[in-house]
């Protein structure tokens, strides 16, 4: 136990420390990028009042919506292009 519980010990002992900012950096990376990509593109499913509802994001997962594949291609893309001009692809 000796080596080895101190170091599960030194592990936990920093994960407990680190810095909030990255994963808050991460979240308005990925919010901007997904409303770049996605406000010049007519896709998603239709909600309330005739707007599209095309992202669902919680914290670093993001479900992207459609109805059909063609459109979920593009959708996919737009994202993929935005995310990798940050350097995220």
């Amino acid at each position: 136990m000796d080596g080895l519980g101190r170091r599960l010990v030194h592990c936990y002992d920093w994960s407990k420390t680190r810095c909030i900012l990255s994963p808050l950096l991460f979240a308005l990376v990925i919010d901007w990028i997904t409303r770049k990509a996605l406000t010049s593109l007519d896709v998603g499913l239709e909600w309330t009042n005739g707007k599209l509802l095309c992202d669902l994001a919680y914290a670093d997962d993001i479900v992207l919506l459609d109805s059909s594949i063609e459109r979920m291609l593009k959708l996919t893309e737009g994202v993929e292009d935005e995310g990798s001009k940050v350097g995220l692809c």
